[in-house]
């Protein structure tokens, strides 16, 4: 993406913010919602410590509407680990890193049926997502060593 298109964008991102704020205040899934897809913006634009700051508040935001275990609230946790990953702060990447393994590990486990022990972790084993946060997080381990 072009630098004039990501200034740009972000421009529209703070003023679609601002205007939630005014409308609905930061307990608003909308609120949360756009500060996730502004941080995702600005990630995917290498403005990695922008955009750690407006997913920290996403986090906040999803974790008081839906609850720190909550897949959108893990979604964004994880962008955030990459994020950190991304700057060199890699021991917080692993932290987080393993907040969102532990949760999406204990979704599966609650989604499942109490009789089939084995299904909700075959569930998550077949997710691309968890495959890709654990190899993350294998991958920020090692750079600790």
């Amino acid at each position: 993406m072009k630098a004039g298109r990501v200034q740009e964008a972000d421009e529209l991102f703070g003023k679609w913010v601002e205007r939630e704020l005014v409308s609905n205040g930061t307990n608003s899934p909308r609120y949360a919602d756009l500060l996730y897809h502004w941080g995702a913006l600005l990630f995917g634009a290498d403005v990695f410590d922008v955009a750690a700051s407006k997913l920290s508040l996403c986090i906040d935001c999803r974790s008081r509407l839906s609850g720190q275990g909550h897949p959108t609230t893990l979604e964004a946790m994880k962008m955030l680990s990459e994020c950190f990953r991304s700057v060199g702060r890699v021991q917080e990447a692993v932290a987080m890193y393993r907040q969102v393994k532990t949760g999406m590990e204990s979704n599966a486990a609650q989604a499942a049926d109490p009789a089939d022990t084995d299904h909700g972790m075959s569930v998550l084993l077949a997710s691309m997502s968890y495959l890709e946060l654990c190899n993350n997080l294998c991958a920020c381990l090692h750079q600790l060593q």
